[in-house]
């Protein structure tokens, strides 16, 4: 899971309506739980971790707005993200912290396409929310102190992103925007 705010995001558009680019910067904070496997086992043994990466997130994004019945606004968008920061975490067994072990998450990039329904106010504001598909590369890296070795992973995992905003025009082509987003990028077996 992740959640994201994106703030400003820099538009290049003719109002409210047809197509638009911009940038983002933002903040994000991510949870990924996990649940380990002794080798041969089938089973869970009951050794957890619980990496929270978090960090800055810039990306790119285009897209395409309609008005209709005056005020009213739907849209579609695709969206680009790099992410930086990572976390670890010592796994646990029956919840008793074991420091020999530990497992570390950073969300590399993110990618997302998703549809926006908005109500623009005064011609300057626009409130929206979105919702959408997203997809996410992360990279997991499994370390054992005791034998000094490590191991890294990275997929991608899909899910679905949603969001609420606001966005206002500073001038004909130009607008900023603040959005809270969350994701869910789904589970992985690694």
């Amino acid at each position: 899971r992740s959640r994201a705010v994106f703030f400003p995001m820099a538009a290049i558009a003719d109002g409210f309506s047809g197509p638009y680019v911009g940038a983002s910067l933002g903040y994000y904070d991510a949870t990924d739980k996990g649940t380990g496997y002794d080798q041969g086992d089938v089973v869970p043994n009951g050794w957890t971790h619980n990496p929270k990466p978090s960090g800055v997130s810039f990306g790119l994004l285009a897209g395409y707005n309609w008005r209709f019945a005056s005020n009213y606004l739907v849209g579609a968008e695709l969206n680009y993200e790099g992410r930086s920061g990572s976390n670890k975490s010592f796994q646990k067994d029956t919840g008793i912290t074991d420091t020999d072990y530990a497992a570390r998450t950073k969300i590399n990039q993110v990618a997302s396409v998703k549809a926006r329904l908005g109500y623009v106010m005064k011609e300057q504001f626009l409130l929206f929310g979105s919702l959408g598909m997203t997809s996410a590369q992360v990279k997991r890296t499994y370390i054992d102190y005791s034998w000094s070795e490590s191991e890294s992973h990275s997929n991608w995992q899909a899910g679905w992103t949603a969001g609420l905003g606001v966005e206002y025009h500073l001038a004909k082509s130009i607008s900023v925007r603040g959005e809270y987003q969350y994701s869910d990028f789904g589970k992985k077996t690694v």
